[in-house]
């Protein structure tokens, strides 16, 4: 939720208080806690990443697929591989198959795959890997980062390449 913290003082026996807009919707249930502890967490607001920026991601994919001979979603997921989000759950090496179909219908960024089998012959450490609709616009820009230095490093020129870190640095990434 988007609001603006007003004001923000020290009180007595440790516990302070804070004043914030909020949008009227959340009134309701925000009320509905008057008085009960409750989990805030506050922090800056990001502007959401924009579709411009995601167009721009997928033709820099393009282009260096097209340069190394790959495919713009082997990039994508090598890149995401490098540096995106990601869980590591150990699970028994009969559910491992069902669980990266699963896994893999939130988005194409979005895959698992065997990291070790471990210790244990009848277990496997699986990566969840997290595609980039899920990321903040901090981890964005390392993906983009990312594969702006892996295009550079490969001898590739992007002709998207100016024109993303020109939009990254628009929507502050």
């Amino acid at each position: 939720m988007k609001g603006r913290i007003l004001s923000a003082m020290r009180g007595t026996n440790g516990i302070g208080m804070m004043v914030s807009e909020i949008p009227n919707s959340e009134v309701p249930r925000l009320a509905a806690l008057i008085g009960k502890e409750a989990d805030i967490d506050a922090k800056k607001w990001r502007s959401p990443r924009s579709k411009e920026a995601n167009r721009l991601l997928w033709a820099v994919c393009t282009e260096i697929a097209d340069a190394l001979h790959s495919t713009k979603v082997e990039v994508y997921r090598n890149t995401i591989r490098q540096v995106g989000r990601y869980y590591s759950t150990s699970m028994p090496n009969g559910e491992v198959a069902a669980f990266c179909e699963d896994w893999a219908h939130n988005g194409i960024g979005w895959f698992a795959e065997i990291a070790d089998h471990g210790d244990k012959s009848d277990h496997s450490l699986v990566f969840a890997y997290i595609g980039s609709s899920k990321y903040n616009s901090q981890q964005f820009s390392l993906l983009v980062d990312s594969l702006l230095y892996d295009a550079k490093e490969a001898g590739i020129t992007l002709k998207a390449g100016p024109e993303l870190e020109l939009k990254a640095k628009e929507m502050g990434m």
